[in-house]
């Protein structure tokens, strides 16, 4: 590992050709190298953890592994035997292991936040694959909306609202993928307790939420300009998307959250998000549908933002 990992290590145990060469801390492993011979000390601005390996290793350059786990057989290995057997024998397992308390992460809160979010910025640069992919899939179903709808007729406004706000609520589901992959990163850096998970998930969101946001924006501009619904509505039809957007946003990651796969998490949320796409408001409402199945309309946000959207746009007719 690299050094800021390596030294979040507690304890060190060190493997060559199946025997042990060493088994200790890890701040005592640089004495213990330089008391088996002194040009075994680790050189200046070295990774410590690449020179134990290099020295354990047989036919690196430096490496002299016999030697290192004859000396560990010879000098530490009696002793740890006799701390093993000294250990008392309990009924089970806790009551023979005395578990060290956890460990607490060595960095404030507020630094967590700083690295993490200029990692985020560095991955985004170096891979922009996330912000391009929500650009690509806002430009090119705006202007399949917007050639759908051009100059659409005042009858036709509810249609295009619908498809336009359900194009955009499904357009989370973008980030699904990136979403398991990242969580394998974060438990294994959690485990090394270099971050909590509250930190984690502050710049993951607020990145996203900034890159949701610009998206959003872009696909909105594009299919009001196409369709040549009055710019006064503009604004208005801009939050809309944003919170119908970012209410399936938290709906992805509630779902996948609670889902230990990919396919688990797309077919629980395929069937969530098939009831709120039919109980829309438009298709299906209140009024049109019995009164034992209408309650999924309140709890449908595309039933809402249809809502927001037609009063918006009629608000001022009797």
């Amino acid at each position: 590992p690299r050094n800021a990992v390596f030294d979040q290590f507690d304890h060190l145990i060190l493997l060559t050709g199946g025997r042990c060469a060493y088994n200790g801390s890890v701040r005592a492993a640089m004495e213990y190298f330089r008391a088996i011979k002194p040009e075994f000390e680790c050189p200046a601005y070295t990774n410590p953890a690449d020179h134990y390996l290099d020295l354990i290793t047989e036919g690196s350059k430096q490496g002299e592994p016999g030697i290192i786990t004859n000396y560990f057989e010879a000098h530490v290995q009696p002793q740890t035997e006799q701390e093993a057997l000294a250990v008392p024998l309990g009924v089970n397992l806790k009551d023979t292991i005395v578990y060290r308390p956890r460990s607490v992460v060595a960095a404030p809160f507020y630094k967590q936040l700083r690295e993490l979010f200029k990692r985020e910025i560095k991955l985004n640069y170096r891979d922009p694959q996330k912000i391009t992919a929500k650009a690509a899939n806002a430009i090119v179903m705006s202007l399949l909306i917007g050639a759908m709808y051009f100059r659409v007729r005042q009858a036709y406004t509810p249609a295009f609202g619908y498809i336009a706000l359900a194009i955009t609520s499904m357009s989370a589901m973008v980030s699904l993928p990136s979403f398991f992959a990242d969580r394998l990163m974060l438990n294994l850096e959690r485990t090394d307790r270099l971050y909590t998970t509250l930190p984690y998930y502050l710049v993951n969101s607020g990145v996203g939420l900034i890159v949701s946001v610009l998206a959003n924006a872009l696909f909105s501009t594009v299919v009001w300009a196409m369709v040549g619904i009055g710019w006064e509505y503009y604004v208005k039809f801009l939050l809309i998307a944003f919170v119908i957007f970012w209410a399936t946003d938290g709906l992805i990651t509630l779902i996948s959250a609670c889902c230990r796969t990919m396919e688990q998490s797309m077919a629980v949320f395929n069937m969530t998000i098939g009831l709120f796409l039919l109980f829309n408001g438009y298709s299906a409402n209140t009024k049109t549908t019995p009164d034992w199945l209408s309650w999924i309309c309140f709890i449908s946000p595309l039933y809402y933002s249809m809502e927001m959207f037609l009063n918006t746009l009629y608000e001022d007719d009797p």
